[in-house]
């Protein structure tokens, strides 16, 4: 085959390329879903956490065709202090073809206040990061996408450390696969227990207090189920700690006035006996298992409690008693 016929052909081709555009009046951008070559995008250091820098930003931004999330997305996307970092898959995002047309994007913003309750896995709403000296928020729909071959115009600036990447990673794909408790067993351990008073307040502040320093806390038993008034939960209470914690970790003394230094494996038995006060709830047994020692079944059958459960009840007073 000649030049002039293979140039004939690849004209062919492109005129007859799919290509996605807006429908339903929903703005999209506009793509020729023409064949790119991942390899030089891999050549030139794009992988997932990879930083855009701002000059390049400027360039993507005037280009335009950017599809954003929310019009927070779009307000911040314009701020010189948040930083772009592609959070598309790797292999996704060098692939050859025109089956990954799209490139994905997250904003992350300098914060000058720490919160560990939003540290990965704590809140499905927000996340904070330590990235280099700095700490960095983010929220889900400070999200947007643009055409992958934007990219083949740029080397990215530098990358998230591996562990930062990890947080982003589980952070983001949690907010689909989280645990969802029924209705009614949070409504049995918010209201009154069984000796006439609630227990919620100090439930909620155990469960801020253990989450911020074991790995999580896991509810076995059937708490997905909305059961008859008449059916207890009978569930099991497990506190996943971190690897690297020694055999004392659970019972360093914990620096919080409101339960008076008592240990980790205190507050975890406090947390198992406060939830059996409550009516219709049963603990039928309380663990301590390091990581490293928990079996797979049991973290695949565990629900992660964590200050989410708390999150969904904007009404829960959580602040001190008198």
């Amino acid at each position: 085959m000649n030049s002039s016929d293979s140039g004939s052909e690849n004209t062919s081709a492109q005129e007859h390329a799919p290509s996605i555009s807006g429908q339903d009046g929903v703005a999209l951008p506009s793509i020729q879903l023409t064949p790119i070559d991942g390899r030089i995008l891999e050549l030139s250091g794009w992988r997932q956490g990879a930083i855009i820098s701002n000059e390049s930003v400027q360039s993507l931004l005037k280009q335009g065709n950017i599809n954003f999330f929310s019009e927070e997305a779009r307000e911040f996307a314009n701020d010189p202090d948040f930083i772009w970092v592609i959070i598309t898959q790797s292999c996704d995002l060098v692939h050859v073809g025109v089956n990954e047309p799209m490139v994905e994007v997250i904003l992350l913003k300098p914060s000058n206040k720490i919160d560990s309750n939003f540290k990965p896995l704590k809140n499905p709403r927000k996340i904070q990061l330590q990235h280099q000296d700095n700490h960095m928020d983010s929220a889900p729909h400070w999200r947007l996408t643009f055409s992958r071959d934007n990219l083949l115009s740029f080397s990215p600036e530098s990358h998230l450390e591996s562990e930062v990447l990890r947080g982003l990673r589980r952070w983001l794909s949690r907010r689909y696969k989280r645990s969802a408790f029924s209705g009614k067993f949070d409504a049995r351990w918010k209201s009154l227990n069984s000796q006439g008073t609630r227990v919620d307040k100090k439930i909620s502040k155990l469960l801020e207090i253990l989450n911020d320093k074991v790995l999580m806390i896991l509810i076995e038993g059937n708490v997905d189920k909305d059961l008859p008034e008449e059916d207890d939960y009978s569930i099991s209470v497990i506190a996943v700690t971190k690897e690297q914690e020694d055999e004392d970790f659970m019972y360093n003394h914990i620096e919080n006035p409101a339960f008076k230094g008592k240990t980790l494996a205190q507050l975890v038995d406090d947390l198992s006996e406060f939830l059996n006060s409550c009516n219709g709830i049963e603990v039928t047994s309380t663990f301590v298992e390091s990581e490293n020692t928990v079996s797979y079944k049991r973290i695949k059958n565990g629900f992660v409690w964590d200050t989410d459960a708390l999150s969904e009840d904007s009404n829960l007073d959580t602040s001190d008693e008198d």
